[in-house]
């Protein structure tokens, strides 16, 4: 509604120094000095709340800073806490994993899972293939004093019993 007034008082203005003009011829200065009044005039009529609209403008801009400021402050300090998490979760996989390794007997490193019942089958499965996979043989040796199979051995054993009596 205020522009409106406004507008109307521009054009009133207008009127009248078009009316007061209307016969004359102008100068450059005459001119300049008309166009500087109206200038004047609009910006009275449509700036004069200008300052008022800056400063609050600068607050809203201030309060949002302290806003995006508190925001960084909790996303660094969830992502700090994510941090710290991942660490104490790992170092308590770990344990689990060496606490199982020893009541299986079975490496640590060679158990897979996150929680303790996937730990424990992996466990009993190394337990299982360790035992497939080892056979109970004895080893054969020649400082090892086992049976003596081929020929040679046979016939070197009864040497050395004839020479040991």
């Amino acid at each position: 509604m205020t522009d409106t007034s406004q507008t109307d008082a521009a054009e009133t203005t207008t009127a009248e120094t078009q009316t007061e003009t209307a016969g004359r011829t102008f100068t450059q200065s005459d001119v300049d000095k008309i166009v500087g009044e109206r200038l004047a005039r609009q910006k009275d009529t449509h700036y004069a709340d200008y300052d008022d609209l800056k400063s609050k403008a600068q607050r809203l801009q201030e309060l949002e800073d302290a806003n995006k400021s508190e925001q960084q402050k909790l996303t660094d300090r969830i992502a700090e806490l994510e941090t710290t998490l991942k660490t104490k979760d790992s170092e308590v996989t770990m344990a689990l994993r060496e606490a199982v390794a020893a009541a299986k007997g079975v490496p640590a490193k060679n158990i897979t899972g996150s929680t303790r019942e996937e730990m424990e089958a992996s466990a009993d499965e190394l337990v299982q293939w360790r035992g497939v996979d080892k056979k109970k043989t004895s080893l054969r040796s020649g400082a090892s004093g086992g049976d003596a199979t081929t020929a040679k051995e046979r016939a070197a054993m009864a040497l050395r019993g004839v020479r040991d009596r």
